[in-house]
């Protein structure tokens, strides 16, 4: 059997190939980062676009919700939009004079023996009465308690 040299040229060979695998490999980091959706580029500089909304149904029952607000969002209507899809329930009246009036949150009745449930924003007390007249912005941290 002979021995057959290759041609002088396959050195550059093997350096268009290792050219073409990184070229290759490249524009596959580029087509990936740029296929994204924006939520996820946008994420972190979205961090701070959203309000928190706590329920602290007692003994040991916290849900946590974050989500973007609308423009003119009171608590109420956040309370809603944050348990939309789930399983608990709001049970309240709203009188003539628009004062707010809880009966339930997620089963736990207010007023039942001596507890009631309580309404916070950014750690101040709302009252109950106004949780439909209070506003609610980006950033804002919103607490309904049952104690």
């Amino acid at each position: 059997m002979e021995e057959t040299n290759l041609p002088s040229n396959s050195n550059s060979y093997r350096r268009w190939l290792i050219i073409g695998v990184v070229g290759i490999a490249l524009g596959l980091f580029v087509l990936f980062i740029g296929s994204r959706p924006p939520t996820l580029q946008l994420a972190s500089s979205s961090a701070k676009s959203v309000a928190r909304l706590t329920i602290d149904s007692g003994a040991g029952n916290i849900r946590i919700f974050e989500g973007s607000t609308t423009q003119r969002m009171t608590i109420l209507e956040a309370l809603f939009a944050s348990t939309q899809d789930t399983d608990i329930k709001i049970d309240y009246a709203v009188s003539p004079n628009g004062d707010v009036k809880i009966s339930a949150i997620g089963g736990q009745v207010n007023n039942l023996g001596d507890k009631q449930w309580h309404f916070y924003l950014n750690d101040g007390p709302v009252e109950t009465k106004d949780i439909d007249r209070t506003f609610v912005r980006a950033e804002d941290a919103i607490l309904a308690e049952f104690r």
